[in-house]
């Protein structure tokens, strides 16, 4: 009998947190510190009370080898969309039983999607790019790549000299005020990415979510370029903790973009140097982005020239069924 054939599918319940208290710490899901393990206790809770959350262990007799959550995510176009999330014990990660992981999310996800509605369904999950045996097993069950976002990291110290930032005549540094200006921004914005794929459009309330009332919003740390009246560039850096302890933080650039009109000008380079000063002057060890490789702009070129290194690529993986 093959190991396959020996595990089974079956709904996590209370009895079953130790177990995957011990999975979600062997994974890095969680730490062993005292509030990493109250938060996941809540999030193990939650999901087991959730009417629109499926929530699933695989087990080898009473051993916990891995589980999925698969979770209503919304409806748009007909279709209602479910979200899928797995962890898998790394000593238990072969393809056959990845194969038979993702077989039990698929025919759980459908059968969750037909308790919610009649439409079409479409499965989503994440998945890191280097992880190529877990990709395989989606890829294998009819799962297509629609995204993907690479993350790049550059050391910051505060005696870092970084270029004298120089802008061309006409255009100025202003500090950022997201609610000055946030109509003129917003349309910036969409302007900007509305020709990079996957991107969309935001409304007000997007604005006011992310970049008024976000907590790890740094006005301090951003910045904007003017020319006139008009704001034609920006970088928008955030901070968050590098652990669940919050011993550690570091800064991202969560948006960084130039006017068409304005490109070709060096601004992206001023902009990035703007705010690594900045954030290196504030004693942050590192600032981080992420990078859609698909970007027709070709961004990751210039984060590479200013010494970014790629640390890890995350696939957006979808099936229709």
């Amino acid at each position: 009998m093959t190991n396959t054939e020996k595990m089974t599918i079956q709904d996590l319940s209370v009895r079953d947190l130790q177990a995957w208290l011990n999975l979600a710490h062997a994974t890095k899901r969680t730490s062993n510190s005292s509030q990493a393990l109250t938060e996941a206790t809540e999030e193990f809770h939650n999901a087991l009370t959730d009417d629109t959350v499926d929530f699933v262990g695989a087990f080898m007799g009473a051993d916990l080898l891995g589980c999925f959550e698969a979770r209503i995510a919304g409806s748009r176009s007909g279709t209602t969309y479910i979200a899928l999330d797995a962890l898998l014990r790394p000593e238990s990660r072969s393809i056959e039983l990845m194969r038979s992981l993702v077989a039990a999310m698929v025919e759980r996800a459908r059968l969750l999607g037909e308790q919610q509605s009649d439409e079409a369904r479409g499965l989503r999950i994440t998945a890191d790019a280097s992880d190529q045996l877990w990709v395989q097993a989606l890829k294998e069950a009819g799962f297509v790549t629609t995204h993907s976002a690479t993350t790049m990291r550059r050391a910051l110290k505060p005696s870092d000299k970084n270029p004298m930032v120089v802008l061309p005549p006409g255009l100025t540094f202003a500090p950022f005020n997201p609610t000055q200006e946030a109509g003129a921004q917003l349309a910036l914005h969409n302007e900007v990415f509305g020709d990079v794929p996957g991107s969309p459009r935001w409304a007000t309330h997007h604005w006011q979510e992310m970049l008024v009332d976000k907590p790890a919003v740094r006005h301090d740390l951003s910045t904007v370029i003017r020319s006139a009246n008009q704001i034609v560039a920006y970088a928008h850096t955030e901070v968050w903790d590098e652990d669940e302890d919050a011993t550690t933080h570091y800064a991202w650039i969560a948006r960084i973009g130039v006017h068409e009109s304005c490109r070709k000008f060096g601004l992206g380079t001023a902009l990035i140097n703007q705010v690594l000063s900045a954030s290196a002057q504030a004693g942050l060890p590192y600032m981080e982005l992420e990078v859609e490789p698909n970007n027709p702009t070709e961004p990751i070129r210039l984060y590479q020239r200013l010494r970014f290194k790629e640390t890890s690529t995350e696939l957006e993986l979808e099936l229709m069924i």
